[in-house]
């Protein structure tokens, strides 16, 4: 079953054969592995940062992020491809290129969250949240999501959250895309997906990085 072809027609009272347009909507995510605790090692360096303005604290928190990153190396990396584009998530889609009411929160740095739980039910298009037991929504890397520029082709957006140490220690079987820091409530689920054979089980002492691009032609 494939989940990443959105088709859209507008029609004008003429040969349909005339008007036919078709977009597509993909997504791809990428789960690095790594010994260590992220969450940790950035709480001790963001501890340094003192009377700094907003946007120091900011441009901090981008260095510090891909310092880790830069410096580590991945046990084990994990390439998944497709989703399921729910309701909720085109609906707040379409609130956002239009005047929703109530207002869509847009799926910003300061709003979006990166999904995971342990359940393995299949996707489906009415779902509004992750189906596991246990479940956590993490917030974005500094600097994420990144846009596409106008010299790409493809408009592209790439979300990445971090799991620490302490974060989501469990069988993980479900990924997804939110835009409030817990489900339920206003919260609002752009996708889901549930990977074949899930993406192994994270322990204390590991810390995984989750990204995700999506791109719409």
């Amino acid at each position: 079953m494939n989940y990443d072809v959105a088709v859209g027609r507008e029609g004008l009272n003429i040969d349909p054969g005339m008007l036919h347009e078709r977009v597509s909507w993909h997504t791809t995510w990428r789960l690095d592995k790594y010994v260590g605790d992220f969450a940790a090692f950035m709480s001790a360096a963001m501890e340094n940062v003192i009377g700094a303005t907003q946007e120091q604290v900011e441009a901090a928190r981008a260095y510090f992020t891909r310092d880790w990153h830069e410096n580590q190396r991945p046990y084990e990396t994990l390439a998944v491809d497709g989703n399921l584009l729910v309701t909720s998530g085109l609906n707040a889609l379409m609130g956002l290129l239009g005047t929703a009411a109530p207002a869509v929160v847009p799926f910003s740095n300061a709003n979006a969250r990166l999904g995971c739980g342990n359940a393995n039910t299949a996707e489906a298009i009415g779902q509004t949240q992750l189906q596991g037991a246990s479940t956590l929504l993490k917030a974005m890397n500094a600097t994420y999501p990144i846009m596409g520029t106008v010299a790409v082709p493809l408009a592209t957006i790439t979300y990445q959250a971090t799991f620490g140490s302490a974060d989501a220690n469990w069988t993980w079987l479900e990924i997804g895309t939110f835009n409030g820091a817990a489900m339920g409530g206003a919260t609002i689920m752009l996708n889901r997906k549930v990977p074949v054979g899930g993406l192994g089980t994270k322990a204390s002492g590991a810390s995984w990085t989750l990204t995700e691009t999506i791109t719409i032609s």
